[in-house]
């Protein structure tokens, strides 16, 4: 299997050229993007067999607008006996099937045959690109040998991307590529899969950089993953490649997207076949993960809440760092010696919230809109915990730390609109966090009260979870601090 660079623009090229050991390497110029970059072929930087001409119209995702280009571009790849030659099933119809029918016009190249399809589902998008495909090999089945066939979609989540990579025979001379997070698995998989080729962008580009997919090529590679509903500005592939880099280890770790519960279980179940190390678990399939898993430990089983997966010979192990990340972020910040906490909300953060601080010794009463997900508790936590309806609230109630644990400030709202800080107020904690500060946080910091967020507890649970998986431990307040610099 191989990795080929993407270029896009000719003085990037050059750069890349001067540092990159090119003898055996594919790159696709993308000349809808930069016609300079045949010259590359033209001065002899890189070979003809090593260059894969691709050219893309507006639609398409490239940059052409100009038919006349377009076969310029076709009959020049084709003079120059270049080693491959993308064209897009649609647009480029016509010359496809005249070279089905003469595959001597192909001399020495490579035909892949492309469909970039952002309307339709992954799935039926591929079956009406295959279908089409299957009409034209009847013209000329000796043109198998010479084609590579690449399906380029918008998957709905991380799962339909694995689905249809599944259903794609190994070493088949077919190359899926789902656009996105979502669709990262259908490039980092691509040798377990046996996929002829995979595209690799510059640290610049919008896809994995090609020096990643290097490394994933080869054995002994970390592959973790968040599982989770909408994630997609999560900070835990930041946070684990700082943690990877500090510890010398080569890996990968993914946005796992997933419509449902069953879709989540089953991709975690699947994944476990292409040497997947451990998941991290997310809103909202920390509860309903636990039925996949061979052993969970006390801690979690206690809260009825997974975040963490190790894998070990094919077998699922639970954890909940949640609960350790906090507790230590409470002693780091002698917020576990204030004397009662106000927690709103009783969703699954907040499970874990209330199991750490009644561990440290704080007593606990919670504020939620439904008693129902309260009563969803397991018991014997329900029973330490003090429910307050929100009408039977009063600020006047003794209260040293406010937590808030529900999207309330996703939005811009202020979560003391929903409860009022208790008068005897010491400290803050909003789990929900951004890149920069959060509006609410910096609010009561401004009133002279002590005030966090999320980043923390979020840091501290990633690096308990990384010590798990791999038995490394770090200095997590040194990385921590290296963090916070890298999302300034």
């Amino acid at each position: 299997m191989t990795v080929a660079i993407v270029l896009k623009n000719y003085e990037n090229a050059i750069e890349l050229l001067k540092k990159e050991q090119v003898k055996n390497r594919l790159f696709e110029l993308r000349l809808d993007f930069d016609y300079k970059l045949l010259s590359l072929i033209e001065n002899n930087q890189i070979s003809p067999h090593q260059a894969i001409l691709t050219i893309r119209s507006k639609s398409e995702g490239g940059k052409l607008d100009n038919d006349a280009t377009r076969d310029k571009i076709i009959n020049k790849a084709l003079e120059m006996k270049v080693g491959y030659l993308d064209l897009e099933l649609k647009s480029d119809y016509e010359v496809i099937k005249k070279i089905v029918e003469d595959i001597n016009q192909l001399n020495s190249t490579n035909l892949i045959i492309s469909q970039h399809n952002y309307i339709q589902s992954l799935l039926s998008g591929y079956s009406s690109f295959y279908t089409t495909f299957l009409n034209l090999n009847s013209l000329n089945t000796e043109i198998n040998k010479r084609i590579i066939l690449k399906y380029v979609g918008s998957p709905d989540d991380s799962y339909e991307t694995l689905e249809l990579m599944e259903m794609i025979p190994q070493h088949s001379k077919q190359i899926l590529l789902g656009i996105g997070k979502r669709g990262d698995i259908s490039r980092t998989l691509h040798s377990k899969l046996g996929q002829e080729l995979v595209f690799g962008g510059l640290q610049d580009n919008d896809i994995i950089p090609y020096q990643v997919l290097d490394v994933l090529s080869q054995s002994n590679t970390l592959m973790l993953g968040l599982v989770g509903g909408n994630i997609s500005h999560s900070l835990s592939p930041l946070i684990h490649n700082i943690l990877m880099k500090t510890t010398k280890l080569s890996g990968y770790y993914h946005l796992l997207e997933a419509n449902n519960s069953n879709r989540a279980n089953n991709m975690v179940r699947k994944l476990i076949n292409y040497d997947f190390t451990g998941f991290n678990i997310t809103i909202p399939y920390k509860k309903s993960i636990i039925k996949i898993l061979d052993q969970i430990d006390h801690v979690a089983e206690n809260i009825q809440a997974v975040n963490t997966i190790n894998i070990v010979n094919g077998k699922l192990f639970g954890f909940n760092t949640d609960i350790t990340g906090f507790s230590r972020f409470l002693r780091e910040h002698n917020l576990h010696k204030l004397e009662g906490a106000l927690v709103l909300g009783a969703g699954g953060a907040s499970r874990a919230i209330c199991q750490s601080l009644i561990q440290e010794g704080v007593s606990v009463s919670i504020v939620t809109r439904s008693e129902k997900r309260f009563n969803e508790f397991p018991k014997d936590l329900r029973s330490q915990i003090n429910l307050i309806s929100k009408s039977d609230f009063s600020n006047k109630m003794r209260a040293e730390l406010y937590i808030n644990t529900t999207p309330l400030g996703l939005k811009g709202e202020d979560p003391r609109d929903f409860v009022e800080l208790p008068i005897n107020i010491q400290a803050v904690i909003d789990l929900l966090y951004h890149e920069n500060e959060n509006t609410f946080v910096q609010k009561i910091k401004n009133k002279g009260i002590e005030a966090y967020d999320g980043k923390e507890m979020l840091f501290n649970q990633a690096a308990d979870s990384f010590q798990i998986w791999t038995n490394k431990m770090v200095k997590k307040k040194d990385l921590y601090n290296q963090f916070l610099k890298e999302i300034r």
